[in-house]
């Protein structure tokens, strides 16, 4: 891999300058499994999402069904233990 640093300064300025990305669908197109495409991206974020929705709406109820007991005696809390230096 002998390159002449003009072939690599006038590589990474093309690449600087490809607005449309040309050269990444390029490189993603060489070899199928290399990034995710946009849509199954898309579709892994909405799964996420929902699955945090589920989570919070469970951490709601069961909020909701603990204020909903009566309150009972509180514990006392034992005072901390002393260590010996």
């Amino acid at each position: 891999m002998n390159t002449p640093l003009k072939d690599i300064i006038a590589r990474c300025e093309g690449l600087f300058e490809d607005l449309r990305f040309a050269s990444v669908q390029e490189w993603k197109a060489a070899a199928p499994g290399r990034k995710p495409d946009a849509k199954a991206k898309k579709k892994a974020v909405k799964k996420t999402a929902a699955s945090a929705r589920k989570k919070t709406a469970q951490l709601k109820a069961r909020a909701q069904k603990s204020s909903a007991k009566p309150a009972g005696r509180a514990r006392a809390r034992k005072p901390a233990r002393r260590t010996r230096k």
